[in-house]
């Protein structure tokens, strides 16, 4: 599988969490919903982040993004998602308080 054939709202998601800091409202695989801050931007991302891992690559079902609140890698399936909102980076939409609870998380 690459990143062939990628739907209009996949290509959203990839493009907002390339930007800047993501608010995720997502399921797990009970259906209950969780929100996570997530981020694919380079500036964001651990000193021994490697462009070239495979699974960086976005895929058809899932992509693989930075959780920063919990500070690890966590893979999201495209179906799963219920909602991102870009919360920092070039295009983000002025939200005080939830880039505040953001920051909180930190």
């Amino acid at each position: 599988m690459g990143n062939l054939n990628l739907n209009h709202n996949n290509n959203q998601y990839i493009n907002k969490l390339k930007n800047g800091i993501c608010e995720v409202v997502h399921t797990d695989t009970h259906s209950v919903e969780h929100i996570n801050y997530m981020t694919r931007s380079l500036i964001h991302l651990p000193d021994s982040f490697d462009e070239n891992h495979k699974e960086w690559k976005p895929m058809k079902i899932f992509i693989t993004v930075w959780n920063v609140t919990e500070e690890s890698w966590q893979k999201i399936y495209y179906d799963d998602i219920v909602h991102i909102e870009q919360l920092t980076g070039m295009g983000a939409k002025a939200n005080e308080n939830k880039t505040n609870n953001c920051l909180l998380t930190l």
